[in-house]
């Protein structure tokens, strides 16, 4: 069986500190066959020396100016080699079966265009490698799911490099921070999207993550922006009727529960979660809605 080769690419922006950790997970992977693709988003740190230090042949430093993180995936996925690519963040790391767990599934189901694994949530960064899961269940199908929630993160998902050359992040600024939930969108209205639950690395929360120091008025204006792209978007529009009423619904109770997590947008939320019941009343039902609804209602700021 021919073994698959992959790249890795890494986005980073002033991490110079976060970046000698990702880069060893990686070279302690168990499987062998792939290129690191370090993406430098016009940082104004030491980065180029800490990623330079690394005297390996499979590492590579690319510096561009700075045009946030969907540009950047995008620059590294055009100089990849690999037979697929999967996003990495640069302050995570991966466990040392990521990419052998990647290469025995996708061989297993025929090199599908796309394909995700589970990843796992630390407030700080592990010391030491959990134990290897026992299991290896079968990957399944998620397409309907992700018309739900964006479950996935960049870090774990993998793209058929010839299929990158169709599809790509959104580089739109404002996007910044759901322009991943955009492109898994357009690849699930267009093939099947396969997931392991096998975890395979972890996101590790810190104070410096892009997604936690948000300004208020830009996650509105990124909603907003992003429920335009789920209405109008040709790719995501090839999703069945049903399936486009449910990502509509889920889209804005997503931005409901963003911006009840500020306090100062209790009128916008309420109208969200209004239009997320007029595309699917069933979505009362859902842990979100009630965990907004107690935001919105319960919480003073």
């Amino acid at each position: 069986m021919e073994e698959i080769y992959f790249s890795v690419v890494i986005p980073s922006y002033n991490r110079a500190e976060h970046l000698p950790v990702v880069i060893r997970s990686f070279l302690e992977q168990e499987h062998r066959l792939f290129e690191v693709i370090v993406v430098d988003d016009g940082s104004k740190d030491n980065s180029k020396e800490v990623v330079t230090s690394f005297k390996d042949e499979r590492i590579h430093y690319y510096y561009k100016e700075n045009g946030e993180r969907g540009a950047a995936r995008n620059y590294g996925a055009a100089r990849a080699k690999g037979t697929y690519v999967t996003f990495f963040d640069s302050d995570d790391i991966v466990y040392p079966w990521y990419l052998s767990n990647a290469a025995k599934q996708l061989s297993a189901i025929n090199k599908p265009e796309c394909y995700a694994q589970a990843f796992e949530f630390r407030n700080i960064m592990p010391q030491s490698f959990p134990p290897r899961p026992d299991s290896n269940p079968e990957s399944i199908i998620i397409n309907r799911k992700l018309t739900k929630e964006n479950f996935l993160a960049c870090n774990g998902v993998f793209v058929r490099r010839d299929i990158l050359k169709t599809y790509g992040f959104s580089e739109q600024r404002e996007l910044s921070g759901s322009e991943d939930w955009v492109l898994w969108l357009q690849l699930a209205a267009n093939y099947s999207f396969h997931f392991s639950p096998v975890v395979c690395s972890c996101l590790v929360n810190h104070s410096g993550r892009g997604e936690m120091n948000v300004h208020p008025e830009k996650m509105k204006v990124r909603l907003k922006l992003l429920i335009e792209m789920m209405r109008n978007d040709e790719e995501i529009g090839k999703f069945g009727r049903l399936e486009k009423q449910q990502l509509l619904s889920s889209g804005y109770l997503f931005a409901a529960t963003k911006l009840a997590d500020f306090g100062i947008y209790k009128f916008s939320a309420i109208y969200r979660l209004l239009k997320s019941m007029q595309y699917r009343l069933s979505v009362i039902g859902r842990h979100n809605f009630y965990v907004t609804i107690r935001k919105i209602f319960f919480s003073w700021h």
